[in-house]
Formats: C-alpha cells, sequence, structure tokens
C-alpha cells in the first residue's frame, strides 16, 4: 500500500482504539456512579494484536513479532496499593480465569494451563511466571507453531518443520535476527527447547474445533 492508504488505515484503527475508549469509559462511568469501582476487578485485553503496518505487515497471522503476540493487559484490582504502575511480570491470556477465581475466594480449576496472577495484580513487582507459551495452529492437521517466550528470550518451533527461530529481546525487540542456526547460541536454544518439551509432556491440550448453527 502507498503511503495515502496506510494513513487511511491506521486512521480507522485509531477510530476504533476512540471508540472502545468511549464505551469502556461509560462502564467505568457506571461503576463509580453506583460506589463499586473499589471493590471491582477491572481487566482490559485483547486477544491478539494488530501488525498495522509493522514489517510491512498487515491484520494478524503467523510470524510471531511482538506487535502480534504481546497484547494489551490492563488490571485494576482493590488490593492493589500501588496504583498507576509498569508491572513487567510474564502474563498470559489463559491466566485471567484462574486470577479471576483466585480474586473471588473461588476454587481453581482443573482444567486450565493458565496460573493465578492475583498476586502481580495486587503488587506489580511481582512475577508469578518465568515464561509463556503461545500456540498456533491454522488448520486442524498436524502443523503447529510454539513460541516459548521468556524475560530475555522468544523460541519459535514448527511441527513438521525443521527451521525455527531464536530472539533476545533484550537486545533485538525488533526480532530482526534470527539467531536459530547461530553456534553461539545452540546452548541457549537446546536449554529453551527442553524446558518447552516438558511444558508439552505436563499438558497438550489440543480440542477439535465445533461449528455451532
Amino acid at each position: 500500500m502507498g503511503p495515502d492508504e496506510t494513513r487511511a488505515l491506521r486512521a480507522v484503527y485509531y477510530g476504533m482504539v476512540s471508540l472502545m475508549d468511549h464505551h469502556i469509559g461509560r462502564i467505568l462511568d457506571r461503576l463509580e456512579a453506583d460506589g463499586t469501582i473499589d471493590e471491582t476487578v477491572i481487566i482490559f485485553a485483547s486477544d491478539h494484536g494488530d501488525y498495522l503496518g509493522d514489517h510491512g505487515l498487515w491484520g494478524k497471522g503467523l510470524p510471531t513479532y511482538e506487535a502480534m503476540q504481546r497484547v494489551p493487559l490492563i488490571v485494576a484490582h482493590p488490593d492493589c496499593q500501588e496504583r498507576g504502575q509498569t508491572s513487567h511480570a510474564l502474563q498470559s491470556l489463559v491466566d485471567i480465569k484462574q486470577s479471576c477465581l483466585d480474586a473471588a475466594g473461588l476454587a481453581p480449576s482443573a482444567a486450565s494451563q493458565g496460573v493465578s496472577q492475583k498476586t502481580a495484580w495486587i503488587d506489580p513487582g511481582i512475577s508469578v511466571r518465568d515464561h509463556c507459551l503461545v500456540e498456533f495452529r491454522p488448520a486442524q492437521g498436524q502443523y503447529k507453531q510454539v513460541t516459548y517466550v521468556t524475560d530475555q528470550h522468544k523460541l519459535v518451533l514448527y511441527d513438521t518443520r525443521d527451521y525455527g527461530e531464536l530472539y533476545d529481546l533484550g537486545v533485538d525487540p525488533e526480532q530482526s535476527r534470527n539467531l536459530y542456526d547461530d553456534p553461539n547460541y545452540q546452548t541457549l536454544k537446546a536449554e529453551l527447547a527442553a524446558t518447552h518439551a516438558a511444558d508439552q509432556e505436563q499438558v497438550d491440550l489440543v480440542r477439535e474445533r465445533k461449528a455451532v448453527a
């Protein structure tokens, strides 16, 4: 796309963001009006990001760039003593269910891969996870992409493929240098892959997609 088309598409995207802000604001205004906002856990998140031209890409899809995988997550917990802080703790969308159950004083769900982030939501200095898994299966076949993310690195593995990706996010946040075949990173790659394999042995949930009439 040319510059005019790019600006037009981004303008539509930002317009959608403004619309979301407006309606989320209406919900928060209602909570303030009825006096329950200080006893309510509020979570704002997204299921995926949008490339929006990053790396020359649009929408979402197979590439594992941060623009698509690192989604917004804003949490307001009544017990948080340091409001307005930015947490650098790793969190996953699958953690939201367990965290809400914990916040409500209910038992965790045995069928979930998530962990409770309640303590991290209360104290932004606490980290519950040391890694996250992001899975992408574009069809109901054996092909699957798995991204293993730590505070520093991102390892991308592909079922039925020999190639992969490895990035040092600390020095290369744009993921411009794939270290997967770099001789200096083979030990690290093996360590991350071994940890990922152990995770998959513990839980490997693949649910059949079902259409609802």
